[in-house]
């Protein structure tokens, strides 16, 4: 991997003296220091997908040519959600983290992994949150959504170092904020898994050994009303990296508050029990 690509330790966060200036400290009143910790957790799936519902498309006659001779032949639900993450270990210091991160969990490995059915992330909160939206301390957050293409191959070997300096830079910087900036990030969660593809865009799954695959690089955060604050600081400085390495990206970060994820799903349970 190039030397600029992975260089978290020059490239830190420039951001208390600005933030201190533009956002009043008693926004962080609560936390008068940056969290002790932050906690790994792992994101294994591996239950089948549930992509169409009418028509089955060319990602669909792939996983149903695994439907016979897989052990494992549920369907992948929001309510098993908790089967596929387990809680790896907590971590006080940002090369400690980083170097067991990087022996498992960098995108470039994640990458050569995923397949039909199976689906692979990490995710680095603090303290001991877990990666979901509808627990108590994420209700009243929201994510921001990132997706990240690729193949698993040579064809986007460059691309992927790219999300691997990405992912680093951006651990890294978990470490690094500012108190008041650092208080309303609750974490980092990047998913990987093959590319479905669309109407539009049909996916070509032909070589096995070089799949396309899209990966949701997400930051979630504390509250909305700290939306503006987050993204003009942490964001932003993701999107300078984005920028800066060359990275190619089909659509900006997007914003999506967990409280109204979490009343889809009660509206979809409350459906399904009708029926």
């Amino acid at each position: 991997m190039p030397i600029h690509s992975i260089a978290f330790a020059v490239n830190r966060l420039n951001l208390r003296n600005e933030t201190e200036q533009t956002f009043p400290l008693n926004l962080c009143r609560p936390f008068a220091s940056p969290p002790p910790k932050w906690t790994l957790w792992r994101f294994d799936c591996r239950d089948f997908p549930n992509h169409c519902t009418v028509k089955t498309c060319a990602f669909c006659a792939e996983v149903n040519k695994l439907r016979p001779i897989a052990k494992n032949i549920v369907t992948e639900t929001h309510s098993r959600w908790d089967s596929y993450l387990k809680r790896e270990k907590s971590f006080d210091d940002a090369p400690t983290l980083l170097r067991v991160a990087t022996d498992t969990f960098l995108p470039s490995k994640l990458t050569k992994s995923v397949f039909f059915n199976r689906k692979l992330g990490v995710a680095i909160f603090r303290d001991d949150i877990p990666p979901k939206f509808e627990s108590v301390e994420n209700l009243s957050g929201g994510i921001f959504q990132l997706y990240l293409h690729g193949s698993s191959g040579r064809q986007s070997a460059v691309t992927v170092q790219k999300f691997d300096a990405l992912f680093i830079q951006t651990v890294h910087s978990l470490f690094g904020m500012p108190a008041p900036i650092a208080c309303h990030v609750h974490g980092l969660f990047y998913r990987c898994e093959i590319n479905p593809g669309n109407r539009r865009d049909p996916m070509s799954y032909g070589n096995l050994l070089d799949l396309p695959f899209m990966a949701k690089f997400e930051i979630w955060i504390d509250d909305v009303a700290n939306k503006r604050l987050i993204e003009q600081s942490f964001i932003a400085e993701i999107k300078n990296q984005i920028k800066a390495e060359e990275i190619p990206i089909r659509l900006p970060f997007r914003f999506n508050p967990n409280n109204l994820r979490a009343k889809k799903i009660v509206k979809s349970v409350e459906s399904l029990s009708k029926k």
